[in-house]
């Protein structure tokens, strides 16, 4: 004999949510007929929301919920519902993987970016080359003026 239901509501504020409730609950359950998978089965149950106070007409709020599963002990059904809620975390956190670069040919790596932008390629007398490369090679060949002209001083 079950005694507790896991039920998903489905409507209200609590849509989607779920919850463990006894079984006395749900109106018009029927636990053979729901055991034994009977086609006339409603699909969908009312349920008493039996928390705070009775409403104003001294009775239960009811609401429309879908009956997840049912069992004697209540601690079978929050072990349910705690791998259920593990399962739905896992399937909207889980993001979008990409491969470590590490270990990826560079042909993939290539087709996954897309062809790569040319550049122009200036000869070696167009690259701009830094101060102290300047000043290197002007000392190797004996032509200090120009690393002057090129700081910018001009005392020569």
């Amino acid at each position: 004999m079950c005694t507790f239901a896991l039920v998903e509501w489905t409507e209200g504020s609590d849509k989607g949510l779920r919850s463990i409730l006894p079984i006395d609950c749900v109106r018009d359950f029927h636990e053979e007929n729901y055991l034994n998978g009977d086609e006339k089965t409603p699909e969908e149950f009312l349920v008493e929301w039996r928390h705070g106070r009775k409403g104003a007409n001294k009775q239960w709020p009811v609401y429309q919920a879908r009956i997840i599963k049912v069992a004697k002990w209540e601690k079978s059904l929050k072990r349910v519902l705690c791998e259920m809620e593990t399962n739905d975390e896992a399937d909207t956190t889980k993001r979008v993987t990409k491969p470590n670069w590490q270990y990826v040919d560079s042909d993939e790596e290539e087709e996954e970016k897309g062809p790569a932008k040319k550049r122009a390629h200036l000869d070696e007398e167009e690259r701009p080359i830094s101060k102290k490369k300047a000043q290197a090679r002007c000392h190797r060949f004996g032509q200090s003026k120009a690393v002057k002209s090129m700081s910018g001083n001009n005392n020569g």
